[in-house]
């Protein structure tokens, strides 16, 4: 099969042509790009890329759509999925974060000139559910390229172990004891198929949770030069074994499993693994079946830490959620011839994105508009509310005032006390420090 082509892209378009292009290519429903129309009304650009880089800061559009606009592309659907972002290429294959259209869902689509999935574990995965398991919704052929396969799952943001082992994190003997737990329980539950592969770090992604979730498949990407036709299957135990040794830094790539080959990797790290640990793996190799007991790395099992720049911003799932339901609706979609091709092509991006931080306070997107079916454009500008340690102050300055006001009050209404009554003679002793004076009047000769 041939790799992918190195031909330039077609010559970059105009704002006013990039505007046609986007309500020609059907990327946004009429409600949206009416709404986008009137607001770069009367609007002038320095260049397209001046544009472009408004539309991605405004999240009308992602940074490869914007690209793929400018390019002159309108590669935007691939069998009932609209692409929003590229993930990741390799030498036959590229994966694109999509929305299913008819479910408005986010999809994890996979392009590739490889061989699809085998058929019994495709269908295997089409008739199981479980919680560590990345749903499998369908593959099949691309609508104008017959020998472009799709693969479409679950789309989980959460980075790959072979990812952050690249990116210089370590898994300690816990957390690597945990996928290997995780992966034991759900071999027990929906018992897959045995392959003839050894499983890639690529296939299981962490979860932002710290949970592991499996593909359940290989990716093309990943795929040796071995098939399942020429090589023997592989017990799930010695899978098991492969995957840890592989999480500890152990190199096995392109390497045939087997029991003399685990058992010697063990012994190289067995000064480095507590022997608890060693000992439920040891109980792994020994086994001629997978075992149907008790799980014995469930003491093991921990929480599995990852930096959240791991994950770049513009491919986390609450922010692509923000482009969910920006397309017609699916009876009414009728996209514009595509080659499906063009995606496999490599091209240089033609726009300067723009971080987040550089975003103005006054930035809006066009998914805060409250109304999606008029054409008016919507008050931009809204009350900053106070945030909650303002609203506390603010309500304790508050009390505190009424409280001494109504104290105050209190001690005008409430009448001062009388002085004290002489029980001899019944005057009070005010009254007769006011009589003294004049008794001492009358006493004093004329």
């Amino acid at each position: 099969m041939s790799g992918l082509s190195h031909t330039p892209g077609p010559r970059p378009t105009t704002p006013e042509e990039l505007l046609a292009q986007i309500e020609t290519s059907q990327i946004l429903a009429p409600s949206h790009f009416n709404r986008l129309q009137a607001t770069v009304l009367n609007r002038t650009w320095k260049s397209t890329r001046a544009f472009g880089k408004w539309l991605i800061e405004r999240q009308v559009l992602t940074r490869w759509q914007t690209q793929q606009l400018l390019e002159g592309s309108n590669a935007f659907f691939v069998a009932g999925f609209k692409l929003l972002e590229k993930v990741d290429r390799d030498s036959q294959s590229v994966t694109f974060v999509a929305e299913d259209i008819r479910r408005q869902r986010l999809v994890r689509l996979i392009v590739t000139r490889e061989q699809p999935i085998p058929p019994v574990i495709s269908d295997w995965l089409s008739h199981v559910s479980h919680p560590r398991l990345i749903q499998f919704l369908r593959q099949g052929q691309c609508d104008k390229d017959g020998d472009v396969t799709f693969i479409a799952t679950d789309y989980e943001d959460g980075p790959t172990c072979r990812h952050l082992l690249l990116n210089g994190k370590r898994f300690h003997v816990a957390e690597a004891a945990t996928v290997v737990s995780q992966l034991f329980d759900l071999i027990q539950a929906l018992q897959p198929p045995v392959v003839c592969e050894p499983i890639s770090l690529d296939e299981f992604h962490v979860s932002e949770h710290g949970h592991v979730r499996w593909t359940g498949f290989r990716l093309p990407a990943s795929n040796t030069s071995h098939t399942l036709h020429d090589a023997q299957p592989i017990p799930w135990n010695l899978q098991l074994i492969a995957l840890f040794l592989k999480l500890m830094g152990t190199s096995l790539e392109n390497q045939s499993l087997s029991r003399n080959l685990l058992s010697e990797e063990l012994q190289d790290l067995s000064s480095d693994v507590p022997e608890d640990v060693l000992k439920a793996l040891s109980q792994l190799l020994q086994s001629d079946e997978f075992p149907r007991g008790e799980n014995p790395f469930h003491p093991f099992v921990t929480l599995l830490r990852w930096k959240p720049e791991s994950v770049p911003g513009h491919l986390r799932r609450n922010v692509l959620n923000k482009f969910l339901r920006r397309s017609q609706e699916w009876r009414h979609l009728r996209p514009t011839t595509t080659c499906i091709s063009d995606l496999l092509r490599v091209t240089e991006p033609q726009v300067e994105l723009v971080p987040e931080a550089s975003r103005t306070r006054d930035d809006q997107t066009i998914q805060s508009w409250p109304s999606l079916r008029t054409d008016g454009p919507p008050a931009y500008r809204r009350r900053k509310r106070p945030a909650f340690g303002a609203w506390t102050i603010s309500a304790s300055v508050l009390a505190l005032s009424f409280l001494m006001a109504l104290f105050a009050w209190f001690m005008r209404l409430t009448p001062h006390a009388e002085a004290p009554v002489s029980t001899e003679t019944g005057t009070s002793a005010k009254q007769l420090a006011e009589d003294k004076p004049q008794l001492e009047n009358d006493l004093q000769p004329e």
